[in-house]
């Protein structure tokens, strides 16, 4: 299964902190896996909940990553068309 994440943005801190080219290597690396439905660290019953909203297009999905000690959300919020938020954990 593969979801639509649509429009792509970051926030600053998160900007900040992966600006050199190896930083947006983990990051693109990061995204891949999120579109594959790879929901990271995220728990057993917020993974069903995000497989559901992407079957269904309707809802939010959220995963946990880490990369280099830095915990990081992706979220996508169906509203009607997909749109998806990059962000350090301390920044939600």
């Amino acid at each position: 299964m593969r979801m639509n994440i649509g429009k792509v943005t970051a926030t600053s801190g998160l900007m900040a902190r992966f600006s050199s080219m190896s930083g947006m290597n983990k990051l693109a690396s990061m995204l891949t896996k999120y579109e594959g439905c790879d929901w990271g660290l995220t728990d057993k019953d917020d993974w069903v909940m995000n497989d559901q909203a992407v079957e269904s297009k309707n809802g939010r999905v959220v995963a946990l990553y880490k990369i280099d000690g830095e915990e990081i959300f992706i979220i996508t919020e169906y509203t009607p068309k997909p749109l998806t938020t990059v962000m350090l954990t301390g920044e939600y």
